[in-house]
């Protein structure tokens, strides 16, 4: 799966792995401590580097990825039950529950929105509808 992000640039090269897995692997369950022995850190500061660098902690981060790679597949026409199941949620209505706690509304709700980067809506940002930048926390 290739869904890479820009990592900032002063993120240390130990952080920078866990980030590579990150991505590589956002279909598959991911504890917390594989990413932070990738790292080379305790869990406990591997949760402080990451949001140091990152700007959200470690879970939210790899849940707003998550998202943004269930709207391109969305946008791309896969049913949201096999979006579900590509971007590592137990289930559809799991996957539900994050989307709208990131996005503000439903998978369907994003798609009858005109989820399409070609309309010129102006809420798109990077190429995805409503979604906050993953370094920053979503506001309140």
């Amino acid at each position: 799966m290739d869904f890479s992000q820009p990592v900032p640039p002063a993120v240390p090269p130990s952080l920078q792995r866990a980030l590579a897995y990150a991505h590589e692997h956002l279909g598959e369950r991911m504890p917390l401590q594989t990413l932070a022995e990738l790292a080379g850190l305790s869990l406990w500061r591997f949760a402080i580097v990451f949001r140091q660098h990152m700007g959200v902690p470690p879970h939210r981060y790899i849940s707003q990825q998550r998202i943004r790679f269930a709207q391109q597949l969305l946008r791309n026409g896969m049913p949201a039950a096999d979006v579900a199941d590509a971007c590592g949620f137990y289930d559809q209505s799991h996957f539900s529950r994050h989307f709208k706690s990131i996005c503000g509304m439903t998978p369907g709700q994003y798609l009858m929105s005109g989820a399409d980067p070609h309309t010129g809506d102006e809420s798109y940002q990077d190429g995805n509808r409503l979604m906050p930048d993953s370094r920053t926390e979503r506001p309140a």
